[in-house]
């Protein structure tokens, strides 16, 4: 919760500031618009008075509202901000509720940012894993749950850079035909069944089920896209 007396100095000094570099006024002028002594003007940009750095960007809109009435007030009628204003602002911050949007964006961050140090973890602990043990069928399935792991946070990674930008998720313009032909490939590679191998022994099968496995995953990812370009 935001206190009055850590806000108000807060709020003063991001005005000075887009007086002086959005709106061109000098220092003085910023002086007599926010009504304020020279030497303070100075103090709030230079960062020596004033925590800007609580108020988070969503409150953005508020300041940038106040300073532009600030700026307009003072060059047409040459009026200084007056209390109530700075203080009108200093509510709308105090009462602020993120919208239903935002709150769900944050949940949204908050779970890809969980699921991405598990992801992590997992490809340290299964490659640790890989390492230690000497049979190297086993080796190649741990080493196969890391490179999942890796893939799966590169993936959530991506994601959480998408959401956090703001970006829209549209599809690149694919050419549906290189990517059918890519399809293609994939279902003849499938045709060459491995099958008869899983009679070697369970280790042997378990490895072909993980290969038929990924393979029936890139048929999966190949449609899905054939009908999105």
């Amino acid at each position: 919760m935001y206190s009055l007396e850590k806000l108000l100095p807060a709020i003063r000094a991001l005005l000075a500031e887009k007086l002086v570099k959005d709106f061109k006024f000098s220092k003085m002028e910023a002086a007599k618009a926010l009504n304020l002594t020279p030497s303070a003007v100075s103090q709030y940009l230079k960062g020596t008075r004033g925590n800007t750095k609580i108020l988070k960007e969503k409150y953005n809109l508020i300041i940038d509202d106040l300073a532009k009435r600030v700026a307009e007030d003072y060059k047409k009628y040459r009026v200084s901000l007056k209390l109530t204003h700075l203080l009108d602002a200093a509510y709308q911050i105090i009462s602020f509720r993120p919208l239903k949007e935002d709150i769900k964006k944050d949940r949204w961050m908050n779970l890809l940012t969980s699921r991405l140090q598990a992801e992590h973890l997992a490809a340290q602990r299964n490659m640790s894993l890989a390492l230690t043990v000497k049979n190297p069928l086993v080796k190649n399935l741990f080493r196969q749950i890391a490179s999942d792991s890796l893939r799966h946070a590169d993936i959530v990674s991506s994601l959480i850079d998408y959401l956090d930008k703001g970006e829209d998720l549209k599809m690149d313009p694919l050419s549906k035909k290189d990517i059918e032909e890519i399809l293609k490939e994939e279902e003849e590679a499938k045709e060459a069944s491995l099958e008869e191998l899983k009679a070697i022994n369970p280790l042997v099968k378990l490895l072909i089920e993980v290969i038929e496995q990924d393979e029936e995953k890139h048929l999966k990812i190949l449609r899905g896209l054939v009908n999105l370009s």
